[in-house]
């Protein structure tokens, strides 16, 4: 129904031509029009025409420690006070801490993902928050062989796996050789963008 009709493209990359078409929704008027993609920046050589200037742009992140907070009931007052200590560069006390400190392990726990967070403010636990980590790790790893072009799939999975291992070291040809089968840096190189 026009006007009162919202149409949402979700992984928009997929088909690019949408992109193109995004001037005629716009000139027409009838219905608003949200594309999402997580990959258009790559993919975006596939599309014939970018409807610039009848489109706007948005990256969408994580939530925030702020954010996180305000999802916890803390009004920004409240967030003021906290960091106030910060800014006067003056210890926080004690119990101030021990509730910052849990409510930072919190939102690391959640990775700052909404549904993670609104699973943990439900159930107040991590549970779930964990078995939803195991899924999405296998969502990524599922994902990355969909549009992997030019590189081996089965080494970009391997340099998924290490990289949480060596996320406080560069990854370099001797952290790969020190996996059981001795990889080779070069062999795995252009890995690590995906």
């Amino acid at each position: 129904m026009p006007k009162k009709t919202l149409i949402f493209f979700d992984e928009v990359q997929a088909f690019p031509k949408v992109l193109t078409y995004l001037k005629f929704f716009k000139e027409q008027e009838d219905y608003d029009v949200i594309c999402s993609g997580s990959l258009l920046g790559i993919n975006y050589q596939n599309i014939t025409s970018v409807s610039v200037g009848f489109k706007t742009d948005y990256i969408m992140y994580s939530l925030d420690f702020e954010e996180f907070l305000w999802v916890k009931g803390y009004k920004d007052e409240d967030i003021e006070y906290f960091f106030s200590f910060t800014k006067k560069l003056k210890p926080l006390p004690n119990s101030i801490l021990i509730k910052l400190n849990d409510l930072l392990t919190g939102y690391i726990y959640c990775d700052g993902m909404i549904d993670q967070v609104n699973t943990y403010i439900k159930q107040g636990n991590f549970i779930n928050i964990f078995k939803k980590q195991e899924q999405l790790y296998r969502d990524y790893e599922e994902d990355i062989t969909k549009y992997v072009v030019g590189l081996n799939i089965s080494r970009i999975k391997i340099f998924l796996y290490i990289l949480p291992l060596n996320l406080l070291k560069k990854i370099t040809s001797s952290n790969l050789e020190k996996l059981p089968y001795r990889a080779r840096y070069r062999e795995y190189r252009g890995c690590e963008g995906w």
